[in-house]
């Protein structure tokens, strides 16, 4: 029997953050953790294990860029497959998204198919059967 998959949206919204997790929970066999700040989510991803994170790039405090710096510097967490959100749609910017290693990016604000399809991407991903890159 396959284990369900535990996954972590940090986002500071409350509205991404539940679009996300309805998403995620309706279409497929996940646990969604929610987190509004970066520090949270390093503090989560210390203690759990998660099969994916799903991290905004601009919050107060920590941001998503501060925030997968230091779980990219973090052995065990080197890793773990991340989706960042971002607003920025801009070439290089979305490039540059990329180049820092995360698995894919979704544009805000969020589109309900165009999501429904990249989370199915990446949740695909994870299981082996596709590009562990996955672009918008």
């Amino acid at each position: 029997m396959k284990r369900r998959r535990n996954i972590l949206v940090c986002d500071d919204d409350p509205g991404t953050r539940y679009i996300l997790k309805r998403i995620l929970e309706r279409e497929h066999d996940v646990n969604v953790v929610q987190s509004e700040t970066g520090r949270e989510a390093l503090r989560l991803l210390a203690i759990g294990h998660f099969s994916l994170l799903i991290l905004d790039l601009r919050m107060p405090g920590l941001d998503g860029i501060e925030t997968l710096d230091a779980i990219r510097s973090c052995t065990p967490l080197q890793g773990l497959p991340v989706v960042v959100l971002t607003a920025d749609s801009r070439v290089e910017s979305v490039a540059q998204i990329l180049a820092s290693g995360v698995t894919a990016f979704l544009l805000k604000p969020l589109n309900g198919e165009r999501t429904r399809e990249r989370l199915k991407a990446v949740l695909d991903g994870l299981d082996g059967r596709d590009a562990t890159r996955v672009a918008s």
